[in-house]
């Protein structure tokens, strides 16, 4: 599972080839997860929710691995099997030029709210005003404190108030 504006280096590939061909991938494996960077206009984020080296999965098996139509909570391991991650060694992740520009997150996100009603609902999530001033605040807290979205300048500070 990859987006197109992803970019797999090199270690990385070696890393995912050394796992397959030493026979690594155990039969409870459901999916493999490798590190990921983010990139904001080009330019590497260091704090904020996507900052620094995350982890996002990007092999499944689909027999193993469950797919729901659902945004943001529609992709996980069925109950039996985990997730095998390739450590993080420096130069082994995915370059994800997520956004090139305020405009094409706008664009993004504005796609993603016409099914994250739908979403939350079937999810069991429910709103009412002080769960989302509450939500709206650790949000906050979470991206821009916890997350050191302060590292970005300008950019974390919009970044955590846009996440949040």
């Amino acid at each position: 599972m990859t987006d197109p504006d992803e970019l797999l280096s090199d270690m990385l590939v070696s890393n995912i080839f050394d796992v397959f061909e030493n026979n690594k991938i155990e039969e409870t494996i459901g999916a493999v997860a490798v590190p990921c960077q983010f990139y904001f206009k080009n330019t590497t984020l260091r704090g904020t929710h996507w900052g620094g080296i995350n982890k996002r999965t990007l092999l499944v098996n689909n027999k193993r691995f469950q797919f729901k139509s659902l945004v943001h909570v529609g992709r996980n391991v069925l109950t039996g099997f985990k997730v095998q991650e390739v450590p993080f060694k420096q130069t082994n992740f995915i370059h994800h030029y997520w956004m090139t520009s305020y405009v094409k997150l706008v664009e993004k996100h504005l796609r993603y709210l016409k099914n994250e009603g739908e979403s939350r609902y079937k999810t069991g999530r429910r709103a009412a005003i002080k769960s989302i001033l509450l939500e709206l605040y650790r949000a906050f807290k979470y991206s821009y404190f916890i997350r050191q979205g302060y590292k970005d300048g300008l950019t974390g500070l919009f970044l955590s108030l846009f996440w949040s």
